[in-house]
């Protein structure tokens, strides 16, 4: 959807209504006309025009110290004052429930669409009116899903700041006392609907890492994606998520998961992955969507020189998509499991072929343990088989044990060569399988582990006689 820098037009009123303002669908023709006059008149007047860049200037400033404030006084009130973290987490949970209830107008309305393109001969109607039908529904809706963002986060940064001015003209102690705090949250919002598809597998390990000086960490192994998996929009769980969640958002134990993406820079949001599709249904409240975070890595990436050890070729791809074992950062409120996402370059290639220590995506691998370890994400989940999913014709067992084998070797090392930079002394490891994997072939990653990581084993105690 494209955005225009002054003007918003929305294809109907619901939203205006929803809000009770007035919105003015201003006709196209007109706005360019508008548009091409006011770049004239900057560019007729310089005096004005640099006051406006200062002025531009000032405000990103100014942007930048509220963001600071905000998020020193949500960190704050989060550790210091319970009632107001349970306050802002029920607006959240409010603020998912309104996207959600967003999110089914449209894709109701798309699959009614479908359906009566469906019926309807070619003659009738082709499949490019269809497809610029749907267009038109999806560019409709992400004007309201923007704008409603916007409400929300405004809305819920105002909360911030009273509840943080309360907090600080109030005796927290006895506003505790006062306060019951055994349902914090409407019953409405607390329906579990959290149904596993499939059997789940979870398996722990304590382990041991180097020779002389040992540290001690923990090792999981799990048939799913922590991030993804629990789908559920109202559940028991998810609200002890988000409260553990709100507990370290801006703390130093900040949870990291790797996402393995193709080389196109918009792989998000043209195959609408499980990431995107986490994203779009619950409110983010702290940093930049998804969308606008990827926007500013397409355009660092335009303006950075390539690496000396890629060679541009006659067919080379287009400069704004990336290399295989490129690593890029987005970070997130509203994941829960995880605060932050590594998306790790791959191609078709490492699921067919045996992986080695040389590949690109090793290197990728390792730099991403390298900034776990300097800047405080103490847990780290990692897809085992570096695949998200599994293919009888091409993934066997004997397939599946080379790569698990590979790549916890791999991580062992690169966790013992990064163990100087630690900033904490313990970490926590996730090794996920794809949701389709065979059982047995999770039992033999499982026992794989203690021939290759030192864990601690069973303790006996013996009777005397």
């Amino acid at each position: 959807m494209q955005s225009n820098l002054y003007f918003i037009a929305f294809s109907d009123t619901v939203l205006a209504r929803r809000f009770k303002t007035t919105i003015n669908v201003i006709p196209l023709n007109s706005r360019f006309h508008m548009e091409d006059q006011a770049v004239i008149d900057l560019f007729e007047n310089p005096n004005f025009f640099s006051r406006l860049i200062s002025d531009s200037v000032g405000q990103n400033n100014m942007r930048m110290d509220n963001d600071k404030d905000f998020h020193q006084q949500f960190q704050h009130l989060a550790s210091h004052d319970q009632t107001a973290l349970y306050s802002l987490l029920s607006m959240e949970m409010q603020f998912t429930t309104e996207i959600h209830n967003l999110l089914s107008l449209r894709d109701s309305e798309k699959n009614l669409l479908k359906q009566t393109c469906s019926a309807k001969s070619d003659d009738e109607i082709s499949s490019a009116t269809e497809v610029a039908l749907l267009s038109a529904i999806e560019e409709n809706y992400n004007s309201q899903l923007d704008a409603l963002r916007s409400v929300q986060v405004r809305q819920f940064r105002k909360l911030v700041d009273a509840l943080y001015e309360r907090h600080c003209n109030t005796d927290v102690h006895i506003t505790r006392k006062a306060e019951s705090m055994d349902m914090p949250f409407p019953e409405s919002l607390l329906q579990s609907t959290n149904v596993h598809l499939h059997t789940v597998l979870d398996e722990g390990f304590t382990i041991f890492l180097g020779n002389q000086l040992k540290t001690m960490h923990n090792l999981r192994l799990l048939n799913f994606n922590p991030v993804y998996s629990q789908v559920a929009l109202k559940s028991i769980d998810d609200v002890s998520t988000k409260l553990q969640s709100a507990l370290f958002l801006y703390g130093n134990h900040l949870h990291g998961l790797i996402h393995l993406v193709k080389e196109d820079a918009d792989y998000h949001s043209l195959r609408k992955t499980d990431l995107f599709k986490a994203c779009e249904r619950s409110p983010e409240l702290h940093f930049s969507n998804l969308i606008s975070q990827l926007e500013k890595i397409k355009a660092l990436l335009k303006t950075t020189p390539r690496s000396k050890r890629v060679e541009k070729t006659a067919d080379n791809k287009h400069d704004a998509e990336f290399t295989v074992g490129d690593v890029y950062i987005t970070r997130h409120s509203n994941l829960g499991a995880a605060q932050i996402i590594f998306h790790l370059v791959s191609d078709e290639s490492l699921s067919q072929m045996d992986l080695t220590s040389r590949h690109g995506c090793m290197d990728g691998l390792r730099n991403i343990i390298r900034v776990c370890h300097e800047f405080g994400i103490t847990t780290i989940s990692v897809p085992l088989l570096l695949v998200t999913e599994i293919s009888p014709e091409l993934h066997n067992e004997s397939w599946c044990l080379r790569r698990a084998e590979m790549v916890f070797k791999s991580v062992k090392g690169f966790m013992i060569e990064f163990a100087k930079y630690a900033s904490t002394p313990q970490y926590t490891i996730q090794f996920y399988l794809p949701e389709n994997i065979d059982t047995s072939v999770f039992h033999h990653c499982s026992d794989m582990i203690p021939a290759i990581f030192q864990t601690t084993g069973p303790l006996f105690a013996d009777r005397k006689k």
